[in-house]
């Protein structure tokens, strides 16, 4: 019977995956939607595809372990997600239009030109192909830690080898993305998004009831262990929310809207997801703690909490939510990882691009699976480390191409550089400086530092070189 439960819930997935088959015809269709995504199921699948198995076994298990200081993350995700909607989406959305973009890696190849250069659109420029490559690289980091939330959860539940719950789980993502595409990862996204918030906040509900009637859950988080110094932990939480201004798989949902004036109903529709769903993983590491205390494994403790309270079926149900939370993020990313290969990187003649971009697809599973082999990442860690990677490579970039400040390719490529290699050494410094301030933050102003910089160079430049005539 426990397996009766997953089968049929790949078996919805797959199906989505069949019915856009035949409506992604194009490279726009398979890539971006068309365009056409109306605003419910952008707004779901855009929150859905950011959360990933950090939702249910990350997240709670920073709860568990270090208590009320992580409630921090989720306020900077509160505010940094309304800001990137607010400001970011809406021109984003037509700037891209403008530009004919279909990856954030060709957006930036014509955005970040100087006026009197030209770029075809067959050009590949530096700046695109090394963007482009750079996202590859965090996303698949990132889709590596989802799989191991994968594998760690069919070990836990069917007392399976790790290693075939991440082949099962990557096959079943492999498919229904290379049929359908950007269409069937958004629809699958939305579907996934309404169950994982229902299967989240029942658990708390639950638990809540189990308890003493004397218990409150302010007493809860101070009973719990304090976490790091309050000015640590605002840094961090900010390094949290400062990602959103760079994550592809994110950002092409406000891409794919269908209009720009519907951006503003999605903001409101995602958002109030966002908040019931941070608040109940929250409730979700309090709860378990108090229920549960002694976890050996406290990623588990949604897991653990869920057959602690349910029948057997009815756990496995529940635990869906733990698969649909990874899938929502995982196809996502698969999808624009695979997409900003065919689109920035190769040139094949049109009618040989969905191929490509399927080919993509199936290497980057390929690869993140590698990756995801060993089982010896912290599913937390590893998030952070692609989420800063990609906050702090593209973050900065996707700012300042929408400022109407002039702004050379080779100013926005150093810009890039410097960000990626700052967040993705920075891990690697003294523990008193990376442990002390995380790698989101010298890399997202470092980077901004450098665009501003050069940008003020060649402005000067352009300005000496005239007044010389």
């Amino acid at each position: 019977m426990q397996y009766i439960v997953f089968i049929a819930y790949f078996a919805i997935l797959l199906t989505v995956g069949f019915i856009y088959y035949r409506r992604s015809k194009t490279s726009s269709s398979f890539v971006l939607g068309d365009r056409n995504l109306n605003y419910w199921v952008a707004a779901l699948s855009a929150h859905a595809s950011d959360m990933s198995s950090w939702l249910f076994m990350g997240f709670p298990a920073a709860i568990y372990i270090y208590g009320g200081g992580e409630l921090w993350t989720a306020v900077a995700l509160m505010i940094f997600m309304f800001l990137t909607w607010h400001y970011i989406a809406p021109r984003l959305r037509e700037k891209t239009a403008l530009h004919g973009s279909l990856t954030l890696s060709s957006f930036f190849a014509s955005r970040f030109i100087l006026p009197e250069q030209t770029i075809l659109p067959k050009d590949r420029t530096s700046l695109q192909v090394i963007s482009s490559l750079i996202c590859v690289f965090f996303l698949v980091a990132y889709i590596a830690s989802g799989l191991v939330g994968l594998g760690r959860m069919f070990e836990s539940l069917f007392d399976i080898d790790y290693r075939a719950g991440v082949i099962g789980g990557v096959v079943v993502i492999m498919a229904y993305t290379f049929l359908g595409g950007f269409l069937a990862v958004a629809w699958n996204d939305m579907i996934q998004a309404v169950f994982l918030l229902l299967m989240l906040i029942l658990i708390p509900v639950l638990a809540f009831k189990h308890l003493p009637e004397s218990e409150s859950i302010v007493t809860l988080v101070a009973e719990q262990s304090s976490s790091d110094g309050l000015f640590s932990r605002i840094l961090f939480s900010a390094s949290w929310g400062l990602g959103y201004f760079g994550l592809p798989h994110v950002l092409n949902k406000f891409m794919s809207i269908d209009k720009p004036e519907n951006i503003r109903k999605a903001k409101y529709i995602g958002l109030t997801w966002q908040t019931l769903a941070l608040v109940a993983a929250i409730l979700v590491g309090v709860f378990g703690y108090k229920i549960i205390p002694d976890l050996d494994k406290p990623e588990l403790v949604f897991v653990r909490l869920t057959q602690f309270l349910l029948d057997p079926v009815l756990a496995q149900i529940v635990l869906c939510a733990i698969l649909a939370a990874a899938l929502s993020t995982l196809d996502s990313q698969v999808i624009s990882a695979a997409s900003t290969l065919s689109e920035d990187v190769f040139d094949v003649p049109p009618n040989k691009q969905i191929w490509l971009t399927r080919g993509g697809i199936v290497s980057i599973c390929c690869a993140a699976t590698g990756l995801a082999w060993s089982n010896t990442a912290s599913i937390y860690e590893l998030v952070f480390y692609a989420w800063a990677g990609l906050g702090a490579s593209f973050g900065p970039l996707v700012l300042w191409s929408l400022s109407d400040r002039v702004i050379s390719e080779k100013t926005a490529l150093y810009g890039m550089l410097t960000g990626a290699l700052l967040s993705g050494i920075w891990p690697a410094l003294p523990g008193f400086m990376s442990e002390a301030v995380p790698s989101m933050i010298p890399g997202f102003l470092g980077a901004n530092f450098i665009i501003f910089w050069l940008s003020r160079k060649e402005q000067n430049l352009d300005s000496s070189i005239r007044t010389s005539f």
